[in-house]
């Protein structure tokens, strides 16, 4: 909640100011917060919003509100259910640390309450731009504020010219220009030639697009950057997981084609590189570098999690080559670990862990599991039953769409694994009310998966389930829906 909350400070509180603004360099929109707020009503969120296991933090959203009534300002809590859309934008540096932003609200009846509260704080009046009924500056014209009938839009170091707001299916948007961020930071003359070079060199095209969606029972998201060069041969084959069985909790698998990469490192950077040469430092003992291994490093890698007790299981499966393998067997030498031949495995000395691990190898694959029961089937490539897995269809689907990389787990049964775990929750009250939580969006949920597409000049990332694709990106949705406030009744309308 605070991102957000300290987006709108930023944007109401504090006015932000003006100056002819250019293309914008990257642009945050939410363009029907009406439907958005629809959907959370609609959705597994608001189960999870609207549980007593979350009564503590509705009662801090009252009592925040009930603390911004008193001091007379607007609270967030009617912002968020006022707010119909809303428009970020950072039209690059002025001048070093001197930033260009401009927000724009648009907060139906509700806009009155705000202007006037941004009226009494010193600011001062002047004419309004063409089409705004009012507007106010502060700090010398520095920051500065319009309104254009139910629309508020504030600036720093900018005009504060009202922006139009495009209709999209997604929930939230946003979109950076790698071409205006790159002409931004030649602008401020602060990076040397080298510098310079260096990152245009690390910004991989013209910009970058992300998107999010609400359904019923998950977040949707994209992620496209374009790219300058072309599409890296190659994509997941994912054959081997048929080793695993039916009830795999996760299932990933990345493509790697490190005989492509090599082609495109010319000797120079394979010798000078600070990296390469810290991991030739490791290779080197072993019987091999970096110029020679990189060829051969090619294929999918894959990570299974499977049931297990006390804790779930995990394999690790990476490609032989000639390479691989003598890297591989110097490195089990150095641990006094014999190598094991095709379809047998070993034991690691794992000193001080709970687990035991083994190295094992098959025709095509080295494998590290923890898992004592897939292990044999994987080594004498036997079938697992990972056919009738849940996982499957999302693992075939991104096998026919040529993907570059693909994770999926199965969320009912990784929440069914966390209620097991519940009982390390002392207080018994909070556990129940926990796994009630549980049980309710369990029946909600399905897979949830992650696959990356690599076009011909565009990377593609989408994630769809319970908490997005990318997990870390769920605090910043949360911080969107959570403090929404829904028409039906239920304690979050209160």
């Amino acid at each position: 909640m605070r991102l957000i909350v300290i987006s709108v400070l930023l944007g109401i509180y504090s006015f932000f100011g003006l100056h002819a603004a250019e293309e914008p360099i990257a642009t945050v929109v939410v363009s029907d917060f009406e439907r958005t707020r629809q959907r959370f009503a609609d959705s597994v969120y608001q189960t999870i919003w609207s549980h007593d296991f979350m009564a503590e933090f509705r009662d801090g959203v009252k009592q925040q509100t009930a603390r911004d009534e008193a001091k007379g300002r607007p609270s967030f809590l009617h912002i968020f259910k006022s707010l119909s859309t809303a428009r970020f934008q950072f039209n690059g540096m002025k001048e070093e640390d001197k930033p260009q932003l401009l927000a724009q609200f648009d907060l139906g009846a509700y806009a009155d309450v705000v202007w006037a509260y941004l009226e009494e704080q010193d600011a001062e009046p002047v004419p309004a731009p063409p089409g705004a009924d009012a507007a106010m500056l502060k700090d010398e014209g520095k920051k500065r504020a319009a309104r254009y009938g139910n629309n508020i839009v504030v600036s720093n170091l900018c005009d504060p010219v009202q922006q139009d707001v495009h209709s999209s299916e997604s929930d939230i948007s946003a979109v950076m220009s790698f071409s205006g961020l790159m002409k931004m930071v030649k602008g401020l003359g602060t990076l040397s030639d080298e510098e310079l070079s260096f990152v245009e060199g690390v910004l991989p095209g013209e910009q970058v697009s992300w998107s999010t969606q609400l359904t019923s029972n998950s977040l949707k998201e994209s992620l496209t950057i374009s790219l300058n060069s072309p599409r890296i041969p190659g994509h997941v084959d994912a054959a081997a997981f048929k080793y695993f069985p039916a009830k795999t909790l996760l299932a990933a698998a990345f493509h790697v084609n490190g005989a492509y990469a090599a082609t495109k490192l010319d000797g120079n950077n394979l010798e000078t590189s600070e990296f390469i040469i810290e991991v030739n430092k490791i290779l080197t003992p072993l019987g091999t570098d970096c110029a020679a291994l990189l060829p051969e490093v090619n294929g999918t890698f894959m990570i299974a999690v499977t049931p297990s007790i006390p804790l779930p299981a995990v394999t690790v499966l990476l490609p032989r080559s000639e390479k691989v393998d003598m890297l591989m067997e110097a490195a089990l030498n150095k641990i006094n670990v014999k190598a094991p031949v095709v379809g047998s495995s070993k034991l690691l000395p794992l000193r001080g862990m709970p687990i035991m691990m083994q190295v094992g190898r098959n025709d095509g694959y080295w494998v590290f599991s923890t898992d004592a029961i897939t292990l044999p089937k994987i080594l004498k490539e036997e079938d697992g039953g990972f056919n009738q897995s849940v996982l499957s269809p999302v693992i075939k689907k991104a096998v026919d769409e040529s993907c570059y990389g693909v994770l999926a787990y199965d969320t009912k049964s990784l929440i069914q694994l966390a209620m097991q775990y519940s009982m390390v929750i002392g207080d018994d009250k909070a556990r129940a009310n926990l796994n009630d939580l549980l049980m309710k969006v369990q029946g909600a949920v399905d897979v949830s998966s992650m696959t990356l597409h690599w076009g011909d000049k565009t990377l593609e990332y989408r994630g769809e389930g319970l908490l997005g694709g990318c997990l870390n990106l769920f605090p910043i949705i949360a911080a969107v829906i959570v403090p929404v406030l829904v028409d039906s009744p239920s304690p979050v309308s209160e």
